[in-house]
């Protein structure tokens, strides 16, 4: 069979080897080039990544400018305050009795003197009756024992009148002695009628207590006893004895004297005194602060185990609020405000870093470029919102970003803050 062609050369004897290696130079170069083209593209790839990696590029950050306004320095109370009323009373029963009738309830307005719970008085009415019908029977033996005495006291006279030679010094004498019996017999049933007097005093003044009433104006915030249940006093205490060792029945207090009272440190006691406005702000009511004044200082300091030695400082609430419905208990913030200062300049305090330090964004070397600066800021008086600063009026301020830039760093700013809101 005939042998097929390949395209392989053939050893030629005597042939020039360098002659033959030429001759397959551009087929070997054609097989290169690709892998030539890729490496350099590679080279200028990493080339480029290099250089883009040396550009500097800006961060994105808000700011916040320094502002004229008001300062406040403040002592905020260590613990949230409440509302208290001046007025404040719990009522105790001081004797043992079924609850017959409950004349208001929880919430319900009273006047002084209303009646609001009723205790059966039964016995107490019965011993009451009895001592009124002993005094009256006193009162009754005392006008015939008067009676008595005048017409003995007459005939007394009538004899001694008469001479010993008509009546005889025996009947004088005995007429004497019925006077001065007649007459201590009188004494003793006007002392015995002074006893019934006081003995009715003492059964009406506890009937009374058999009658609850309010001892002043107000409000029931609170109401323990229910109909049908039998009190209890001193000596007999159960889970509702409480004040006094009597059945607690109900707390009145008056919703129209209302104060504020919070404890601050004891460290700040030298700053605080009476007079002094103070910032209270109402749970139910966090977007509306209000100016109280400071009324008082209690006089000791607390001093409670696992706890920061406090004082008690009550704040007055105005007049002007007595429409709200403010209600004892209600949490309330506090803050003294101990100096004051208008159109200064100012900052968000939170801005300041270690709270002598700003982070400003102030023009570049370069025209058109802005570069962050850390500045050593003198504070003035400061409070948990602002502090007055030394630093010019417009200066930008870092206060957020996509991230926190560094001193000397490029940026852009993305907005400037309204420092109110913040």
């Amino acid at each position: 069979m005939e042998e097929l062609e390949t395209s392989t050369p053939r050893a030629v004897p005597g042939a020039n080897l360098d002659a033959l290696l030429a001759a397959q130079t551009p087929s070997l170069a054609r097989r290169l080039v690709p892998w030539l083209l890729v490496l350099l593209l590679v080279a200028g790839g990493v080339a480029g990544a290099a250089v883009y990696a040396t550009i500097e590029r800006p961060i994105a950050v808000d700011v916040v400018e320094v502002r004229s306004g008001e300062v406040e320095k403040t002592v905020a109370s260590v613990a949230a305050g409440r509302i208290a009323s001046r007025k404040r009373a719990r009522i105790a029963s001081d004797v043992i009795g079924r609850v017959v009738a409950i004349h208001a309830r929880k919430g319900d307005r009273v006047e002084a003197g209303q009646l609001l719970v009723e205790l059966d008085a039964h016995d107490a009415t019965a011993q009451l009756e009895m001592a009124r019908s002993s005094r009256d029977a006193a009162l009754h033996s005392i006008v015939e024992a008067s009676s008595r005495l005048d017409w003995a006291r007459a005939d007394l006279k009538r004899k001694k009148g008469m001479g010993p030679d008509v009546v005889s010094p025996d009947l004088v004498e005995h007429a004497e002695t019925e006077v001065t019996a007649l007459e201590a017999q009188l004494a003793s049933l006007r002392s015995r009628a002074t006893e019934q007097e006081g003995r009715i005093k003492a059964q009406e003044a506890l009937l009374e207590k058999h009658r609850i009433k309010a001892p002043f104006a107000g409000v029931i915030s609170e109401l323990w006893v229910e109909l049908g249940e039998v009190t209890t006093t001193s000596g007999m205490g159960t889970a509702k004895s409480e004040i006094g060792g009597g059945s607690k029945l109900f707390e009145v207090i008056d919703p129209d004297d209302l104060y504020v009272t919070a404890p601050i440190d004891e460290v700040d006691l030298a700053r605080v005194t009476t007079g002094l406005a103070a910032r209270v702000t109402l749970d139910p009511y966090p977007k509306e602060p209000f100016l109280g004044t400071v009324t008082r200082i209690a006089p000791y300091v607390l001093d409670v185990e696992d706890q920061n030695r406090t004082v008690e400082i009550e704040v007055s609430i105005p007049s002007s609020l007595h429409e709200r419905p403010l209600k004892p208990g209600i949490s309330a913030d506090v803050e003294v405000i101990v100096d004051r200062k208008a159109s200064v300049p100012r900052l968000p305090a939170h801005l300041l870093v270690d709270g002598r330090r700003a982070l400003t964004v102030e023009e570049g070397p370069r025209v058109g470029e802005l570069r962050t600066r850390e500045r050593d800021v003198t504070v003035g008086i400061e409070n948990w919102r602002f502090a007055e600063v030394d630093l010019p009026l417009g200066t930008r301020v870092v206060a957020g970003g996509d991230a926190r830039p560094k001193p000397g760093q490029l940026v852009t700013v993305r907005k400037t803050l309204d420092p109110e809101s913040r």
